[in-house]
């Protein structure tokens, strides 16, 4: 008998931790699909700044797809959200290493590619949570 109290008491415990862990991961995922619309549109006015610069097409490029990884975060796919979160930080990153003929947009990119880096964390780590 007080086994059964013991191991139902367990099972309780153990359902509202994964309700609370599974509640705050779509709240982050939430939060995180704003910030990559939002760094999106921010890349794209970037881009539009100075249209001379070639490499302004990657900038505008990293945009779009920030947009795409924010609308993939809010449609539950984790995994494609994470690979063009990686493609616009390989984007963004060959933009800022071009710096003889990116001279525009080169030091520009720097927080973007911190922030974007910082997205694709929190999204593995809230991949993580809900695969356990």
């Amino acid at each position: 008998m007080r086994r059964n109290v013991y191991k139902n008491s367990m099972l309780f415990i153990g359902a509202i931790v994964l309700s609370g862990a599974v509640y705050s991961a779509s709240v982050e995922k939430e939060e995180l699909a704003i910030d990559c619309k939002y760094l999106g549109s921010n890349l794209s006015q970037l881009a539009a700044t100075n249209t001379k610069e070639y490499c302004s097409v990657d900038v505008n490029h990293a945009g779009a797809v920030m947009k795409l990884s924010g609308e993939y975060i809010e449609r539950n796919r984790t995994h494609s959200a994470t690979e063009t979160l990686k493609l616009a930080h390989k984007t963004l990153e060959h933009v800022k290493s071009e710096t003889w003929s990116c001279v525009y947009f080169s030091s520009l990119v720097v927080p973007y590619i911190e922030e974007v880096k910082h997205i694709i964390d929190q999204l593995e780590v809230i991949h993580g949570k809900l695969s356990k």
